[in-house]
């Protein structure tokens, strides 16, 4: 789409695609999306071991200096917490970013702009 070439990788083993892409953007995995009982919970513990993103694969990997790391938020254990620390980690910019841009959108509607 405008000429932005994009990739979408299937789960598997998240630390080969590092050092080829320039942004992961990650989401959760949702529990509410699998079936209920103790088979719906097994292969929820089964997704979301195979999709979490860890400081020693972004270690080993040493992505582009441009790399960045986007999520929605709220994260649950997809990301590790010391992946927040690590220049990386664009999802609390990407938050305040869409935070400005709901305020600009309310005034505009509100017409006060």
């Amino acid at each position: 789409v405008k000429g932005v070439r994009f990739r979408e990788f299937p789960l598997g083993n998240l630390e080969n695609i590092l050092n080829d892409v320039d942004v992961l953007y990650m989401t959760r995995i949702q529990r509410e999306r699998f079936p209920e009982g103790p088979e719906g919970e097994q292969e929820y513990i089964r997704v979301s071991r195979e999709y979490r993103l860890t400081r020693e694969m972004i270690d080993r990997a040493r992505p582009k200096e441009r790399f960045r790391i986007m999520h929605p938020l709220p994260k649950i254990d997809e990301i590790e917490a010391d992946v927040d620390k690590t220049d990386y980690a664009y999802y609390f910019q990407q938050a305040k970013n869409g935070l400005y841009v709901r305020k600009a959108l309310l005034l505009l509607v509100t017409g006060v702009i």
